[in-house]
C-alpha cells in the first residue's frame, strides 16, 4: 500500500498547472501577440429590485389578462398578505 506517493504527484501537477495559467495570463505574452482584448463590464442587480421588477411585471400580466378576459368571475388580484397564525407576508395573486 503505496498511497504516499500519489498525493505528491497531485500537489507538483497542481503547480505545473498554475504556473502555465499565470504564463499565460502575463501581460508580456499578451503584449507579444499584439492583439488588443475585449472589455466586458458587467453590471449587477440587487435581489430586492428583481423582486420588485417581477411584482410589476405580474400586475401588468393580470391586469392586462383582467382586461381580455370577459368573464369578472375569473379576473385575478395580487395582494400582500400574512397567514393565520404567522407575521410573515408574503405576495398572493387570487381569482
Amino acid at each position: 500500500m503505496r498511497r504516499h506517493g500519489r498525493p505528491g504527484a497531485v500537489l507538483a501537477a497542481l503547480c505545473l498547472a498554475s504556473a502555465a495559467a499565470h504564463a499565460a495570463d502575463s501581460p508580456e505574452s499578451s503584449a507579444a501577440g499584439g492583439k488588443s482584448l475585449d472589455e466586458i463590464m458587467v453590471q449587477g442587480t440587487t435581489l430586492a429590485a428583481l423582486r420588485t421588477g417581477m411584482a410589476r411585471l405580474e400586475d401588468e400580466f393580470y391586469r392586462r389578462y383582467n382586461e381580455l378576459n370577459s368573464n369578472d368571475l375569473y379576473d385575478v388580484y395580487c395582494a400582500v398578505e400574512a397567514r393565520t397564525g404567522t407575521r410573515l407576508e408574503r405576495r398572493y395573486c387570487r381569482p
